[in-house]
């Protein structure tokens, strides 16, 4: 079987940072924001953190076994406040990533921003925009996430029987 160099994917986040807006008679109304009619309750869109981070552990360990050693995988994952608190996705799917049998290897940031006449102007979520509102309005502290986590894990290098550490492709050291 012919072993791939490179899947990308991301995690499924759910009705409560899904979807689409559009103002209403009484406010803003949500559409678009299922990922197929709410029955399936399997789906990972609607499973807590925990169930969320274990099932994309399943589909991270299947993305290995479709990798050649040294392939990568790389998520793109943000975190997102619930009624207020913070909840840290790519923490969890690099743990995910962990329990896979995948290192990883790096961890940047990409800005959800546009360049409008030679000015960065973020571009976050409508629905994180409207949480850091919420917040300030009742004065507590907020503030507004306008990134993505861009996660880089790898498969191992393998040596048939040495049993010597190799390195990944990103510099880290696999026994």
């Amino acid at each position: 079987m012919r072993r791939s160099a490179l899947v990308v994917t991301s995690p499924p986040y759910g009705p409560t940072v899904h979807g689409l807006v559009r103002p209403g008679e009484h406010g803003v109304v949500k559409y678009d924001d299922r990922y197929n009619d709410g029955e399936d309750k399997g789906n990972l869109a609607y499973r807590d953190l925990t169930g969320l981070a274990d099932g994309f552990a399943q589909i991270l360990a299947g993305c290995a076994t479709l990798l050649r050693p040294g392939g990568i995988v790389v998520v793109t994952a943000r975190p997102w406040r619930k009624r207020g608190a913070l909840v840290d996705l790519p923490s969890a799917v690099i743990a995910a990533g962990l329990r896979a049998g995948l290192v990883p290897t790096e961890r940047c940031v990409a800005l959800l921003a546009a360049v409008r006449d030679g000015q960065l102007v973020a571009r976050p979520s409508f629905f994180q925009l409207q949480q850091v509102r919420k917040a300030r309005s009742s004065g507590v502290p907020m503030h507004l996430i306008a990134h993505e986590d861009v996660l880089i894990l790898a498969k191992a290098l393998t040596d048939s029987g040495s049993g010597s550490p190799k390195e990944t492709p990103g510099g880290g050291v696999v026994a």
